[in-house]
């Protein structure tokens, strides 16, 4: 995998036309706020393997890793800024609440934890939690080990909440998350954008409401 600094985000992507259009409208808004961005196209995209390549970004980083999905977008020129803020004491997990309620541990699915679509870890603080892999697992979904490891070791977990949502799924606090999620006016995700139409509409519509003209 190419080198890549550590002061960018980087979103991971396949070669399939929905992903490409993503990607470009990703591409744009980033440029729009002047953040530094690194999409990497990832030529076989199969269940596992592709997790594990966060697991590569980050050891392979010096100081700090920050992701965003291809189906995310940042709303702000500082997001960078911030998360770099809450996470530069090398003991906090930046990321947007997600719940994966398919999953229940010790008898129920409630275990809000930093979701892949906008989240900051140091190297130092994925060194100590023993290198968690993004990899899904009995206890959780896609880098939610990362919390599990986390809120065991005593470590801040830094969750970012919703600030508006379609509502089609609940996180444990009452509030829910979904299709189109904007988080604290800092990012928006649009759940499943590669595989749901309605979703993927959604999200080409935020970021001609961000970039103010059409794609």
């Amino acid at each position: 995998m190419q080198k890549i600094t550590d002061a960018t985000f980087v979103t991971l992507y396949s070669r399939h036309a929905p992903a490409v259009e993503l990607a470009e409208a990703q591409t744009r808004v980033f440029a729009h706020f002047g953040i530094p961005h690194t999409a990497v196209v990832v030529d076989t995209w199969t269940y596992g393997k592709t997790e594990a390549l966060h697991d590569e970004l980050i050891r392979d980083c010096q100081t700090y890793r920050m992701f965003m999905e291809i189906d995310a977008l940042p709303l702000r020129p500082d997001l960078g800024n911030l998360i770099r803020q809450k996470i530069d004491d090398g003991r906090t997990l930046f990321g947007v609440a997600q719940q994966s309620n398919h999953i229940r541990v010790n008898g129920t699915a409630i275990h809000a934890y930093a979701g892949p679509a906008c989240l900051g870890i140091t190297k130092q603080l994925y060194t100590d939690l023993g290198e968690p892999s993004f990899i899904p697992n009995a206890r959780g979904d896609t880098a939610e080990e990362v919390t599990w490891r986390a809120e065991e070791r005593g470590r801040t977990v830094a969750l970012v909440y919703p600030a508006d949502s379609d509502g089609a799924w609940p996180l444990h606090n009452g509030m829910r998350f979904g299709h189109g999620v904007t988080y604290d006016n800092l990012c928006y995700h649009a759940f499943g954008a590669l595989h749901n139409p309605a979703s993927r509409a959604a999200y080409l519509r935020k970021c001609e409401e961000v970039l103010g003209t059409s794609l």
